[in-house]
């Protein structure tokens, strides 16, 4: 039986869709593959907790800068949406005691002492105040002159660590006095 010149012509051009058609269903298939051993990170990663952020701010009424904190900056930050973001805890510590023990501390926090002890590095004078991440400090600072204690600049503080940013200023992780950074953020 001999092939036309029309059937010849056919085959190579079915041939050609068959290769082409093949190539695409190998192509489609590893990339199937790709997202398959993806999805479980991709997964994970949407579903991510946000960080658990933590604002300790210590001082007690012996301190006129610390009522004064807490009766201007606190009820403007308690006012903002990033307050509802984060974990407030006020621990009392008179004006000349370092970081309480941890029993001083609220239950909740009592795990982050060790870490406020040693950022507060032995200093006295309130109020301190500090932001950590997920248990990990941030930034510790003491006094209320800086905008560091501002409502507005806590508040940007919270909102870059949620978004898994760095904080949006100069940070302390180890104070060398009442007024210097030991250690930088």
């Amino acid at each position: 039986m001999a092939v036309t010149n029309e059937q010849a012509v056919h085959a190579r051009n079915w041939g050609g869709v068959r290769s082409t058609y093949t190539a695409v269903f190998r192509g489609l298939t590893s990339w199937l593959r790709t997202a398959a051993l993806l999805l479980p990170f991709l997964t994970t990663l949407a579903r991510a907790d946000p960080p658990q952020i933590d604002f300790v701010y210590f001082g007690d009424n012996d301190c006129p800068p610390c009522m004064y904190w807490r009766a201007t900056e606190l009820p403007k930050l308690k006012k903002l949406p990033e307050f509802a973001q984060m974990r407030f805890t006020h621990v009392i510590k008179p004006i000349r005691a370092t970081v309480p023990a941890a029993d001083a501390f609220p239950p909740q926090i009592r795990h982050l002492q060790p870490v406020l002890a040693q950022a507060a590095n032995g200093v006295t004078g309130s109020p301190q105040l500090a932001i950590l991440a997920d248990g990990k400090l941030v930034d510790y600072w003491i006094g209320i002159s800086t905008s560091r204690s501002d409502a507005s600049d806590i508040a940007a503080t919270v909102r870059a660590l949620m978004a898994g940013e760095p904080a949006p200023r100069a940070t302390c992780k180890k104070l060398a006095s009442s007024t210097a950074c030991l250690t930088p953020g």
